[in-house]
């Protein structure tokens, strides 16, 4: 494991510098080449990219990525308001391992978060699951910051700008196979060969825990959810039409403790609540949106 590592942590003040400290490392976002498992960069196109060598230019999702990455911390505080996120501005690294990582963002004080954009063409393609290549930059930066934790987040470039979050736990068994791959990589490109490419099929194999399920040929659900959505909008509907009446009874009795009208009874008495402590627990939480990417 890479616990024992020495890690080296760097200010980023400009892109040039930074853009050359990668050079010197495999790194998170490209560490899924390793395992042809990069969506846009092959284990050749890596080695070239770090001799400098690299012709790609910009794309589109890369330029969407960099508009967005703002967005998420505004997004995520919507979804989660107990979180805390800041921006990393710091290049992280494993020297001896030669493996580095640029953080998106801090979590809290020992979280991270990793920000991606989609569009939702491709979306549709992931069934709505993250593809192996964003875990694996994921739980790389977990193992070159150290943090406890991680999430990636999505967010779908369609009308309605949906946020997804996904949780990426540490990981031993996943990480080892990480640094044994990097380890294979710069003992091949110092031995002056060309390095191979490490069968992806165990990790993924790591990876899934079972937890993601495709309904799409459930019979019940789509009927079924968009009842459970119509319910949920009168329940809300009717929740504030109770709260702006309740609100109308009470300015008219006023400092009254009770009232009386043909047909009803009105009583608004002070009531004392016993003080009482919800012990902490760790629950799951249903929360069903629509998809509209």
């Amino acid at each position: 494991m890479a616990d024992n590592q020495t890690v080296e942590i760097r200010e980023i003040t400009n892109t040039a510098e930074w853009l050359a400290w990668r050079r010197a490392d495999v790194t998170a976002s490209r560490i899924a080449a390793l395992f042809d498992a990069h969506p846009f960069m092959t284990i050749d196109e890596l080695v070239a990219d770090m001799r400098g060598q690299s012709v790609k230019g910009d794309t589109t999702a890369m330029r969407a990525g960099r508009l967005l990455e703002s967005a998420f911390p505004e997004a995520i505080r919507e979804e989660r308001p107990e979180w805390t996120i800041s921006k990393a501005r710091t290049y992280h690294r494993l020297p001896d391992l030669r493996l580095g990582s640029t953080p998106d963002f801090w979590i809290n004080d020992d979280g991270l978060l990793q920000a991606k954009t989609v569009n939702a063409t491709e979306w549709e393609r992931w069934q709505h699951r993250p593809p192996l290549g964003y875990l694996l930059q994921t739980l790389t930066e977990l193992i070159v910051t150290k943090k406890n934790w991680g999430v990636l987040g999505v967010i779908v470039r369609s009308s309605t700008l949906p946020l997804h979050l996904f949780d990426v736990p540490r990981h031993p068994a996943a990480e080892q196979k990480i640094l044994d791959a990097v380890r294979q990589f710069w003992g091949r490109i110092d031995a002056g060969e060309f390095p191979e490419v490490t069968p992806k099929n165990d990790l993924e194999a790591l990876l899934d825990d079972g937890t993601h399920k495709d309904l799409s040929a459930d019979n019940f659900l789509p009927e079924a959810l968009d009842r459970r959505e119509r319910l949920v909008k009168s329940r809300v509907d009717a929740d504030k039409e109770l709260k702006e009446i309740d609100y109308q009874i009470k300015n008219r009795l006023g400092t009254a403790s009770t009232a009386w009208l043909r047909g009803w009874h009105i009583s608004w008495r002070a009531q004392h609540r016993k003080e009482y402590i919800v012990p902490a627990a760790d629950i799951r939480v249903l929360r069903i949106k629509r998809s509209e990417d």
